[in-house]
């Protein structure tokens, strides 16, 4: 899907103007919340609906910064698979926060264990506030072996922008 989606966004470059949700409101389906800088591509600037147009799944994951550690949720959104697929040929991506907090996700991170760009949490849009619009979940439910403090670290939330970065 994404292949069908993404060449129509390929084909102009769009300008960063990502403007966060308030503090307590869900971000807009219409306003760019996502920014994707493919190798030796023009940038790709993408808002809510644009991401639940393409495919998704929902994992179940808990997110140790939530103050409930030990509660599980269900965290829908994009496989981030599905969103490097078009963005050339590199060693991972970088995603950076609203922030400027940033973390590199090594391509053998994505492929082995398929963490995805969440939108929801447990059914429900997330604010800034609460971490969101966007957050990059691993499923830490599912691989023990996942919970340590290099795999927290790129649970990244707030996300705005995810770069490729090239293979040296």
């Amino acid at each position: 899907m994404l292949t069908r989606v993404l060449p129509s966004l390929l084909s102009a470059a769009v300008l960063f103007t990502c403007q966060p949700a308030g503090a307590d409101e869900s971000p807009s389906t219409q306003s760019v919340i996502l920014t994707l800088h493919p190798l030796a591509k023009p940038e790709i600037a993408l808002s809510l609906e644009d991401l639940e147009r393409l495919p998704h799944k929902t994992i179940e994951a808990y997110f140790p910064n939530l103050g409930d550690s030990n509660k599980s949720s269900q965290w829908e959104g994009v496989p981030l698979s599905e969103l490097t697929n078009n963005m050339g040929s590199g060693s991972g991506v970088t995603v950076e926060a609203l922030n400027n907090y940033s973390q590199f996700i090594p391509l053998s991170d994505i492929i082995n264990y398929d963490p995805v760009l969440a939108y929801k949490r447990d059914g429900q849009y997330m604010s800034v506030r609460h971490f969101g619009p966007l957050i990059v979940i691993y499923p830490l439910a599912n691989n023990p072996s996942l919970v340590s403090r290099d795999t927290l670290s790129k649970m990244v939330w707030q996300v705005s922008e995810i770069t490729m970065e090239s293979a040296e």
